[in-house]
């Protein structure tokens, strides 16, 4: 499981750098000319307290260390535990999205209903996997390294609400 955990979180943090290196757009929202109207996205690290967070995730995450790989665009938070959030410009929710489904690994992503304005799932098996939502202005993806779905969303739908 450690393998895939790393795995996961480095898949999600290319997609990231990708994306962002791409200037993908996601013209379905509507948001593709309002990006420079968006504040930079907040630190992940500072949007949950760690109580509120063991207590979403079942377990104690340990201490979070930030990440910032494109300050304006996207913050990132990786825990001790495996687990990471990240919060991005809503922008470019369409390109991860995209980037993702045309990988050679043939990951699919199962959509979530009732989540933000889209939510999408990944499970890369032994109970990690990626759930990604949009919110408004900004999305947020949550890498889990066990608990799947049942850890992932409630983790994603408090980083919206904080938002």
């Amino acid at each position: 499981m450690q393998i895939r955990q790393i795995l996961g979180t480095l898949l999600f943090v290319v997609v990231l750098v990708a994306t962002g290196c791409t200037g993908a757009d996601d013209s379905a929202s509507g948001k593709g000319d309002g990006a420079a109207s968006v504040a930079p996205p907040p630190d992940p690290c500072k949007l949950l307290d760690s109580s509120t967070l063991d207590e979403l995730t079942g377990s104690e995450q340990g201490r979070g260390k930030a990440k910032a790989l494109a300050p304006d665009q996207r913050k990132v938070c990786v825990f001790d535990s495996g687990l990471s959030l990240a919060v991005e410009v809503g922008t470019g929710f369409g390109g991860t999205v995209d980037l993702i489904r045309a990988s050679p690994s043939g990951a699919t992503l199962e959509d979530i209903d009732d989540v933000g304005v889209a939510a999408l799932w990944q499970d890369f098996g032994d109970g990690s996997g990626l759930f990604l939502a949009q919110g408004e202005d900004y999305f947020v993806g949550v890498t889990v390294a066990a608990g799947g779905l049942a850890v992932g969303q409630p983790v994603a739908e408090a980083l919206l609400d904080a938002l």
